[in-house]
Protein backbone atom coordinates (compact mmCIF):
# COMPACT_ATOMS: atom_id res chain seq x y z
CA UNK A 1 0.00 0.00 0.00
CA UNK A 2 2.86 2.65 0.67
CA UNK A 3 4.35 1.58 -2.38
CA UNK A 4 1.44 2.40 -4.42
CA UNK A 5 0.76 5.76 -2.53
CA UNK A 6 4.24 6.63 -3.03
CA UNK A 7 3.95 6.08 -6.64
CA UNK A 8 0.67 8.21 -6.73
CA UNK A 9 2.42 10.87 -5.62
CA UNK A 10 5.51 10.87 -8.06
CA UNK A 11 2.83 10.55 -10.84
CA UNK A 12 0.88 13.98 -9.16
CA UNK A 13 3.89 15.44 -9.14
CA UNK A 14 5.30 14.89 -12.47
CA UNK A 15 1.41 16.07 -13.56
CA UNK A 16 1.58 18.99 -11.53
CA UNK A 17 5.24 19.90 -13.21
CA UNK A 18 4.04 18.89 -16.51
CA UNK A 19 1.14 21.61 -16.21
CA UNK A 20 3.34 24.41 -14.75
CA UNK A 21 5.64 23.42 -17.63
CA UNK A 22 2.64 24.13 -20.41
CA UNK A 23 1.36 27.28 -18.71
CA UNK A 24 4.82 28.72 -18.61
CA UNK A 25 4.92 28.05 -23.14
CA UNK A 26 1.75 29.46 -23.41
CA UNK A 27 2.47 32.33 -21.40
CA UNK A 28 5.81 33.04 -24.03
CA UNK A 29 4.25 32.02 -26.71
CA UNK A 30 0.77 33.43 -26.45
CA UNK A 31 1.17 36.85 -28.63
CA UNK A 32 2.67 34.51 -31.70
CA UNK A 33 1.15 35.16 -34.76
CA UNK A 34 2.15 32.44 -37.03
CA UNK A 35 2.45 28.87 -35.81
CA UNK A 36 6.09 27.05 -37.49
CA UNK A 37 6.60 23.95 -37.24
CA UNK A 38 9.31 24.57 -34.30
CA UNK A 39 6.69 26.41 -32.34
CA UNK A 40 3.83 23.57 -33.71
CA UNK A 41 6.68 20.53 -32.47
CA UNK A 42 7.15 22.19 -29.14
CA UNK A 43 3.59 22.76 -28.18
CA UNK A 44 1.37 20.33 -29.93
CA UNK A 45 1.30 16.35 -29.57
CA UNK A 46 -1.09 15.56 -32.55
CA UNK A 47 -4.20 17.00 -34.15
CA UNK A 48 -7.17 14.98 -34.83
CA UNK A 49 -9.30 15.82 -37.69
CA UNK A 50 -12.96 14.09 -37.56
CA UNK A 51 -14.92 13.53 -40.88
CA UNK A 52 -17.04 16.12 -42.40
CA UNK A 53 -20.42 16.17 -41.67
CA UNK A 54 -23.24 18.34 -43.15
CA UNK A 55 -25.80 19.59 -39.96
CA UNK A 56 -28.46 21.88 -41.42
CA UNK A 57 -26.84 22.38 -44.82
CA UNK A 58 -23.60 23.74 -43.39
CA UNK A 59 -20.38 21.22 -43.25
CA UNK A 60 -18.82 21.08 -40.23
CA UNK A 61 -15.62 19.16 -39.07
CA UNK A 62 -14.55 18.29 -35.34
CA UNK A 63 -10.42 19.13 -34.86
CA UNK A 64 -8.73 17.84 -31.44
CA UNK A 65 -5.85 19.46 -30.78
CA UNK A 66 -3.46 17.02 -28.63
CA UNK A 67 -1.02 19.06 -26.73
CA UNK A 68 2.38 18.47 -25.27
CA UNK A 69 2.54 17.96 -21.71
CA UNK A 70 -1.23 18.14 -20.91
CA UNK A 71 -3.13 16.26 -23.18
CA UNK A 72 -6.24 17.73 -24.90
CA UNK A 73 -7.53 20.73 -23.09
CA UNK A 74 -11.12 21.60 -23.38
Amino acid sequence: MAATLAEQQTHSKEVEYDIREWVSLMKRYMGVEELDRKLLIKLIDKIIVGQKVIENGEEKQNVTIIYNLVGQVD
